[in-house]
């Protein structure tokens, strides 16, 4: 049987495995402290599923463009679920977010955009996973990708048989711009 996890409130996710006949849902709310509130802002704009400590269990990533922390991730323990921080600053990550390992040591990093433009906007980072050294009250090292586009930026990283490669696209240009920086193309495969 799967057992399937609807978190809900601050934060609002489904993560689950391949349907059977006999799933079991459980509901989990940060308003009823069953789980940390990802930080006070009122935009959460991703969540991404992945398994950020290599230890076969999926662990999720929430970005947030109005309050900091403004990228933090929850990792499964034997008592529940714990919060870590990502990025302790403000920054504005649009809706979507993709994980690779983008410095190729094995562990996987994760990469988000920024929404709109000014100082915050229009930019992709990807963030530095410390594996093993996971500290939950410390940031991870945050890398530019690009610093250019249009009012708002999407971003995709996706896997070739050479090397993992981000594609962006700005709603302020005609035509998407294909980012292959030395970031995304530095992980063999």
């Amino acid at each position: 049987m799967k057992t399937f996890l609807a978190l809900t409130g601050a934060t609002a996710l489904i993560l689950g495995a391949s349907v059977t006949s006999s799933a079991e849902w459980k509901h989990l709310s940060s308003t009823t402290g069953d789980i940390a509130v990802p930080n006070r802002g009122t935009q959460q704009t991703s969540a991404t599923v992945f398994d950020i400590d290599k230890d076969g269990v999926n662990d999720f990533v929430i970005t947030e463009r109005t309050a900091a922390p403004s990228v933090v991730w929850y990792r499964r323990s034997k008592d529940g679920w714990s919060r870590g921080v990502i990025e302790p600053g403000l920054l504005r990550p649009e809706a979507g977010a993709t994980f690779g390992d983008i410095d190729g040591d094995g562990d996987l990093d994760f990469i988000a955009g920024a929404d709109g433009g000014g100082e915050l906007g229009n930019q992709v980072w990807w963030w530095e996973n410390p594996y093993p050294h996971l500290d939950p009250a410390t940031g991870w090292k945050r890398h530019t990708i690009k610093r250019s586009g249009g009012a708002s930026t999407t971003t995709l990283c996706s896997p070739t048989s050479t090397r993992t490669e981000a594609q962006s696209w700005s709603s302020g240009t005609r035509a998407g711009t294909r980012s292959s920086s030395r970031a995304c193309q530095s992980t063999p495969r």
